[in-house]
């Protein structure tokens, strides 16, 4: 994605593990997507990235073609869809290139999702309306915007973000699904809301912060070494007063929901 996009270079080799839901979360993810998306013929993923949801999708039945602009994100996928031998995931077709100006033709696909991206995309109107050029009318986008947690996950991230200063953590879409509602109701676009998948989890709060003090997650990317440490050390100590361990697992949610947008 161009722009000042967020590129995920760096993130290709432990994407999957930082991101990961419980299988059981995940099977009734792809479920439903392949659901709503199985049967439309192509349907296009743009920020495929690793292909977290594309190769699931694929093996589903779900007719997936990946975009991403990280060449490395792309190779980790390609090494992972080499490595089936059967299914449907071995099929997905995959294109280097910027969300906000898509190298397809008006009309390609029947639906498109997208996951985890707008808030990467400061030109994320673009990347929307040149969605909608490339899904036929009486298709379907489907967009999850990220993963809502819950408990202390949300405290550690809000204590951490105020300890390093940050003003806002990523540049594109942050101020809540309505202005993505209004975008696409602009365009013409009926909005669908699909029942949210939740999970129960729990979290280390000192590997969480760990992971934030080791650059793990987009956000943190622009700060230096010394800003992240300080940071996590205030923040520890915060979390040691307020739970009275930092290996005392405590319990978080997980939160995944689509908004469906049907195409007149």
């Amino acid at each position: 994605m161009g722009n000042d996009s967020v590129v995920f270079d760096r993130a290709a080799a432990f994407y999957d593990r930082t991101r990961a839901l419980a299988p059981a979360t995940m099977d009734a993810v792809v479920a439903r997507l392949a659901r709503e998306l199985a049967g439309r013929g192509p349907v296009l993923e743009p920020g495929v990235g690793t292909g977290r949801m594309a190769l699931p999708l694929a093996a589903a039945g779900v007719d997936v073609t990946g975009l991403d602009l990280s060449e490395p994100m792309l190779c980790e996928l390609v090494a992972k869809r080499d490595s089936q031998t059967r299914g449907a995931g071995g099929r997905v077709p995959l294109v280097r290139g910027d969300a906000t100006r898509l190298p397809f033709p008006a009309g390609a696909f029947g639906g498109a999702y997208v996951v985890h991206l707008l808030h990467l995309v400061p030109g994320w109107a673009a990347a929307v309306a040149e969605l909608l050029r490339v899904v036929r009318p009486g298709g379907v986008v489907l967009v999850e915007m990220g993963n809502t947690g819950g408990g202390v996950a949300k405290e550690i991230n809000e204590r951490f973000e105020r300890a390093t200063g940050i003003e806002r953590r990523h540049p594109g879409l942050i101020a809540g699904p309505e202005r993505l509602d209004v975008e696409m109701a602009a365009h013409g676009a009926r909005l669908r809301l699909f029942e949210p998948v939740v999970e129960e989890r729990t979290i280390s709060p000192d590997r969480f912060i760990a992971r934030l003090e080791d650059n793990v997650f987009s956000w943190t990317w622009a700060l230096d070494d010394a800003t992240r440490h300080r940071a996590g050390a205030e923040v520890r100590a915060w979390a040691l007063e307020r739970l009275g361990s930092l290996d005392r697992p405590q319990p978080a949610t997980v939160t995944v929901a689509y908004r469906a947008y049907d195409l007149a």
